[in-house]
This record gives C-alpha cells, sequence and structure tokens, in this order.
C-alpha cells in the first residue's frame, strides 16, 4: 500500500471507531443507517481500489467487534442485527457476494435488497 492509502486506511478506522458504535448506531433511523452502509461501502470501496486487502482492516474489525458488543446492550436485537450485518460483510464473514471479491455494482445491489 502507498503511504496514502495507508493514511486512508487510518482514516477509515478512525471513522469506524467513531461511528460503528452503540451510541451512533442504536439511534439511527433506518434511512440514516441506510446511508450510513452505504457511505461506509462506498468508502471503502474508494480504498480497495488504492490497493486495501481484507487483510488490512480484519484484526481491526474483529478487535472493533469485540470492544463494542462488551458494552452494548445485549437486548438490543436491531443494534446487534445492523453492527453484526456490517462487521460480518467488512471481515468477508458473509453471503455472497462478499464486497472483497465482488465488483461495487453487484455489491451495492446487496444492500439494496437488504435495506
Amino acid at each position: 500500500m502507498e503511504n496514502s492509502t495507508i493514511q486512508s486506511a487510518i482514516d477509515f478506522q478512525n471513522f469506524i471507531t467513531n461511528n460503528l458504535t452503540y451510541p451512533v448506531i442504536s439511534k439511527m433511523s433506518f434511512i440514516d443507517y441506510k446511508k450510513f452502509v452505504f457511505k461506509l461501502f462506498e468508502d471503502l470501496n474508494y480504498l480497495r481500489n488504492q490497493g486495501l486487502k481484507r487483510d488490512d482492516i480484519s484484526n481491526f474489525v474483529n478487535t472493533h467487534y469485540s470492544r463494542i458488543t462488551e458494552f452494548s446492550d445485549d437486548a438490543d436485537i436491531l443494534f446487534e442485527r445492523r453492527f453484526s450485518g456490517i462487521t460480518e460483510e467488512l471481515i468477508g464473514f458473509c453471503s455472497d457476494p462478499i464486497f472483497w471479491y465482488s465488483d461495487f455494482s453487484i455489491y451495492k445491489r446487496k444492500w439494496e435488497r437488504v435495506l
């Protein structure tokens, strides 16, 4: 990865750290959540095109997942579904099409069907 891509990956991780959290996700309306998901994957697609690989963020996402679920409300099923859905997609633990191996226009249709 180039230095600019590394910085972009750090910026992406900061975005995840600050926005993919219980206080933020649990209060989002359906429309806000949909916008959030599309922005997140559009940004990630840009980074992927710059050379970012799944392995570059997998450890970060797994650690973030553990940290956030430890402090979230276990009874908040909607948050759990939203949060898990995004993190599973980020690390590729999901059904096809998988973000890391798909054309982005095809991948977006997956979220359009889900949301």
